[in-house]
């Protein structure tokens, strides 16, 4: 309690210590001394201007600088080819004190032609600026040196001077400091101009005034050389060369045998021996003789000293060299000797020939002593050909080379190969190549894999049965029909690929569209005409066609009627809701109820069961229990009782009554609005009282209702999902006496799935 009372204390104490904070901090304000302040605004008119306040830089363009009222600043504006602007003041109190500066040029524009050449070149105080025409340059105040330069012409030199906002113009006259000249030289000598080679035979060009030296040159010659002075008021523009004088070397050549042919750098020039004069330089000398070995040497002839020749042909051997394939080139120890199929003349030593074909070769080694008068050189390999079966036929450009597995000499290059397995046939390119590679696999098909959305669906392969789905069979290589035939009613067939370079070998067939039904939660149950199909989210391969669709939550249900056709939509959406009571009874339903009546003061108790749509059936049953003696009484007693017709000299009873209260009826059930039924019927019925009289016989009561008949019945029932309830009236039919029921009980839908 105490600490109570203490906390009240200090909560009424807080508003008065909070006053006298405040009141304190606003004592100590109102002493404190702020100083005044204001800005400063300065605006140019020229961006990338430089704004200093109090010699420090503030920003570009525009800024805004706070300053305590009454101090001293200065500003300054600084900016490339404008005059800087600055000054002086004091900051006052009240508005922004702005600056609006208007900066001023301080440059001029230069614009500079060239005639009768443009794109010269421009140099401005060392600095290259641009090529001619130029125009609108801005150039800052001051001297300035110009330079213009082309080629073919005199560099053109120019001082000016930019004094404020003005405009020079400089047009350039360019003087030429070359002439156009014709050089011809004699015998397509070449020509060289200060050593720089110009062309053959004739030459035309610009050659800048002043001395050169021209010269015509020929290889294993002297060069004609002409000093030429070129001036601009002269008329020549043609300049003649001589030609170049020839340097000639001695060659004695000689043989044993002596008659052999002579040729340098394959031009026959006589038999030996033989002495000629020729062009100094380095060739390469043939001797050839019959039956004999050519001799090939390469040798410099040289000038005043004679070069002297003497060859031995060595014994050799006449050999016939041919390839698989005409027009490869052949070779002899490298040297090239000419076109298969060559003949030759060896040397009794080893040699290699080797045979090239495009950038292929192959290389012998061959032992004249011991070799054949002709010799074969095949330029390939020999190859072994698998196939994925046995004794497959094998053919290489359309000749048979043998079944599978087969093994057989190729030549480089591309073939045809093709293999046959009874009516199939297979072809592909074949290259062949010096690559090492001894063996070809050929694949004729793949196995590949067929699946479909539901097990047991057949699968026919162009036409041809091949099992039913899931399955793996092999398969031809190129386009295939593939059907999937379901039920003997659905069947759809789809056109593949079988690739010998594709990785692709399973295939999902479809035998309608595959389609993705979906509903608003996970889970929820999915029928497809009436089959439950599975969970949504759902993927389902749906025939082409008209389906009903119902995907149903507890009470939650929603139908769609789809039209599914082929390469058409593919998702579709549901949102399950409570179904009205029409909608719940409209595929038809089934009831059970429990039934009471009451007739003259006594009860009777029963069942219910029927089924309706729009219009249905009804049958009930109904029987007292009644406890008589310590044991129930019911309807079907009285066809076990034996009892007496009541008898005017019995008067004495007990006072026990026996009750027995048996009917049946049935009939027909008519919708009338929404969930109520109209019922109409008729039946049986067995209504009796018996009496106990003293000598414990029982008879036939005379005061209560005992009627054995026809019984009518009529009345409503109410259909509240699965909750019924109902009331109908029993009566003869002379309406003697009306027997009123009630009912509740259950009902379920004919179909549960829908």
């Amino acid at each position: 309690m105490k600490k109570i009372i203490l906390f009240l204390m200090v909560l009424i104490s807080v508003p008065s210590l909070a006053q006298d904070v405040i009141e304190d901090t606003l004592a100590v304000v109102e002493n404190e001394v702020v100083p005044e302040v204001n800005y400063l605004t300065i605006n140019t008119n020229q961006q990338h201007s430089m704004i200093y306040v109090n010699d420090v830089f503030v920003g570009f363009n525009k800024v805004a600088k706070l300053l305590n009222v009454g101090e001293a600043y200065t500003w300054k504006v600084e900016c490339d080819m404008y005059q800087t602007v600055n000054g002086k003041d004091t900051m006052t109190s009240g508005e922004v004190v702005v600056q609006n500066i208007e900066m001023q040029a301080a440059f001029g524009i230069l614009n500079v032609t060239s005639s009768p050449e443009d794109d010269a070149v421009i140099f401005i105080d060392n600095k290259h600026v641009g090529n001619t025409p130029l125009a609108s340059i801005k150039m800052p105040l001051g001297q300035h040196k110009m330079l213009v330069f082309k080629n073919s012409y005199d560099p053109y030199h120019y001082d000016f001077e930019i004094t404020g906002n003005d405009t020079v113009n400089v047009d350039v006259e360019m003087i030429s400091n070359v002439k156009k000249m014709t050089i011809i030289a004699e015998d397509m000598s070449e020509i060289y101009v200060d050593n720089e080679f110009k062309g053959i035979g004739t030459w035309d060009g610009n050659v800048a005034f002043g001395a050169h030296i021209f010269e015509a040159k020929k290889v294993s010659h002297k060069p004609a050389l002409l000093l030429g002075n070129i001036k601009q008021d002269e008329n020549i523009d043609t300049i003649f060369l001589s030609s170049p004088t020839p340097i000639y070397g001695s060659l004695d050549i000689s043989s044993t045998p002596s008659g052999a042919s002579v040729y340098i750098a394959n031009e026959y020039i006589g038999k030996t021996p033989l002495v000629e004069n020729i062009l100094i330089g380095e060739y390469e000398l043939t001797l050839k003789n019959e039956a004999c070995v050519d001799i090939i040497m390469n040798i410099n002839v040289t000038e005043n000293n004679p070069l002297l020749i003497d060859e031995k042909f060595d014994p050799s051997k006449k050999i016939f060299v041919k390839t698989d394939r005409s027009g490869d080139s052949l070779f002899v120890n490298d040297r090239y000797v000419g076109l298969s199929p060559q003949q030759l003349y060896l040397t009794y030593n080893v040699h290699n020939i080797k045979a090239v074909r495009d950038r292929y070769n192959v290389t012998n080694e061959i032992d004249v002593l011991y070799a054949s008068d002709t010799i074969d050189v095949f330029v390939g390999k020999e190859m072994k050909i698998v196939t994925d079966r046995e004794k497959d036929k094998v053919y290489l450009d359309e000749k048979k080379i043998g079944k599978s597995p087969c093994t057989t000499k190729i030549s480089y290059g591309t073939h045809e190969l093709k293999v046959t397995r009874g009516k199939h046939v297979y072809k592909k390119m074949l290259a062949v190549e010096d690559d090492g590679i001894e063996e070809v696999k050929v694949k004729l098909g793949e196995n590949v894999t067929f699946k479909t959305t539901n097990k047991g669906d057949k699968v026919y392969v162009d036409n041809k049965y091949i099992g039913k789905a899931p399955l793996t069979k092999y398969v031809y290589y190129g386009e295939r029909d593939v059907k999937i035939v379901r039920d003997k009613e659905l069947e759809n067939t789809h056109k593949i690929s079988v690739r010998e370079d594709d990785d692709i070998n399973e295939y999902t067939l479809y035998i309608g569209q595959l389609v993705t039904l979906e509903s608003n939660k996970k889970g929820d149950d999915i029928y497809i005409d009436g089959v439950k199909k599975g969970r949504s989210p759902l993927e389902y391969d749906m025939p082409i066609g008209n389906h009903e669709i119902l995907v149903k939550r507890n009470r939650k249900t929603d139908v769609q009627n789809l039209y599914i056709i082929k390469d058409g939509q593919t998702h579709f959406y549901f949102r399950p809701t409570k179904e009205s009571i029409d909608e719940f009874i409209s595929q038809g339903m089934k009831f059970f109820t429990l039934n009471a009546s009451r007739l003259d003061g006594k009860n009777s108790y029963g069942i219910s069961l029927g089924s309706y749509k729009k219009v249905g059936w009804h049958f009930s049953l109904l029987t007292n229990f009644d406890i008589v003696d310590g044991e129930y009484q019911t309807g079907f007693n009285q066809f076990l009782t034996k009892y007496n017709e009541l008898s005017p000299d019995v008067v004495d009873f007990t006072g026990k009554q026996l009750n027995s209260r048996l009917s049946a009826t049935a009939g027909l059930m008519f919708k009338v609005a929404g969930p109520v039924y109209l019922k109409l019927g008729g039946g049986y019925a067995m209504y009796s009282t018996f009496d106990q009289a003293a000598n414990e016989e029982w008879y036939k009561s005379v005061s209560d209702i005992n009627y054995n008949g026809l019984l009518l019945t009529g009345g409503l029932q109410f259909n509240l999902k699965n909750f019924v309830i109902s009331t109908d009236l029993n009566t003869t039919k002379d309406f003697d006496f009306m027997e009123f029921k009630v009912g509740i009980g259950f009902s379920k839908k004919k179909n549960k799935n829908k």
